[in-house]
């Protein structure tokens, strides 16, 4: 089996026994692929770093019929400070969680990558809201996938939009005619309509140069939430932990 060299970003591990590891990595030019990395779980391994979550990481494998087995690593970049911060390191788990399961094995993602990468870069680097760079990954990562529409015209029948409303199973942002026809319409704040036509018309970290009031934050998380169970996944198994990681934040 010949060797190759791979780049990716580690979505999810798992322990194997006392030594070793299970990744999920979305690596570039390949997808999401699973990496069995031997000994990682040793500090001494060469694995031990780059086999860690959230870190972009190169790999040597060798490819076996249902994964991929490494067998040395180096870190390109480990996000240090996400795990440093409780709130950066459960939304950036959340962000893991979401694309892990939203992403075909193997099939080429290297946009869904890049606005990863992006949106931990922002995380550990800067101090914009993590509530808010998840959210709005969220919708890129749904616009990337085409499967939401802008906010300034209707997703039903394409006339531009006055008065914004929200139906998850019609693409996302609809105007008022179409609402009154459509059930599961909801009123949608002015600020959250822009919020969703800024972030799909923006590439890059373009995309986090906002900020939202907290009425219209919690709409717009509201609503998305909806969606993503609704188009991609309907168990985030992190989304409990961070309500309740909410919660005890507002109770002190």
């Amino acid at each position: 089996m010949a060797e190759e060299k791979i780049e990716g970003i580690v979505l999810k591990e798992t322990a194997m026994g006392e030594k070793d590891k299970r990744l999920v990595v979305l690596a570039k030019d390949i997808g999401k692929i699973t990496v069995s990395a031997k000994g990682a779980k040793s500090a001494k391994s060469k694995l031990s770093a780059p086999a860690q979550l959230f870190s972009y990481s190169s790999f040597v494998v060798y490819k076996n019929r249902n994964f991929y087995n490494a067998y040395q690593g180096d870190i390109i970049e480990a996000f240090y400070a996400i795990r440093q911060d409780i709130e950066k390191f459960a939304y950036a788990s959340f962000i893991c969680e979401l694309t892990e399961k939203a992403i075909p094995d193997e099939m080429e993602s290297n946009d869904v990558l890049r606005i990863t990468l992006i949106t931990f870069a922002v995380l550990a680097q800067t101090n914009f809201e993590p509530r808010l760079a998840a959210i709005i990954f969220e919708i890129k990562l749904l616009d990337i996938l085409g499967l939401i529409s802008g906010g300034e015209n209707c997703s039903d029948c394409g006339n531009k939009i006055e008065n914004g409303f929200f139906n998850a199973r019609m693409g996302g942002v609809i105007c008022q005619n179409c609402a009154a026809k459509k059930p599961g319409s909801y009123p949608l704040l002015e600020g959250a309509r822009m919020a969703i036509d800024y972030v799909i018309k923006n590439d890059g970290k373009n995309i986090f140069g906002f900020r939202l009031s907290a009425e219209v934050l919690e709409q717009l998380e509201k609503f998305i939430t909806i969606y993503v169970r609704e188009h991609l996944c309907g168990d985030i198994k992190s989304l409990k932990f961070l309500k309740n990681f909410r919660v005890q934040n507002e109770c002190l």
